[in-house]
């Protein structure tokens, strides 16, 4: 059950991210590029327990999917708040700011920030506050 979890965990937040690289309606390389730079140098280094970390990878199966499968970022953002919400263990002070920061880096990867970006930015900085 447990294991479920983290997989859902993993693949919401590749959702997100995706969420965050279409704020602006188009997927630039240099935004996937630098979700796999991030999942393989920085994720798969973090404090997760060695069982969790093979589920760093539905992150990107996450981000794959929506790219053929596009979603609401409204629903997406929805959809995160509530496992959030049922799932406050996950989201321990450290990977509230993981997240956070992986999506500012996936933003600031084609043309810095834009607006949309930032709306989003914002939003997901207040799911994450709660």
């Amino acid at each position: 059950m447990e294991q479920n979890r983290y997989k859902a965990f993993f693949q919401k937040t590749g959702k997100i991210l995706f969420a965050i690289a279409m704020a602006d309606k188009k997927l630039d390389p240099k935004e996937y590029d630098i979700l796999e730079e991030l999942i393989h140098q920085e994720w798969e280094l973090t404090s997760f327990g060695e069982n969790e970390t093979k589920y760093i990878s539905q992150m990107k199966y996450a981000f794959d999917w929506l790219i053929e499968n596009p979603k609401n970022e409204e629903d997406i953002l929805t959809e995160y708040e509530l496992f959030k919400t049922e799932n406050l263990n996950f989201f321990t002070p450290e990977v509230k700011d993981f997240v956070y920061k992986t999506a500012h880096k996936i933003a600031a990867s084609y043309a810095k920030k834009n607006k949309s970006e930032l709306i989003l930015l914002a939003k997901l900085h207040f799911i994450l506050k709660e």
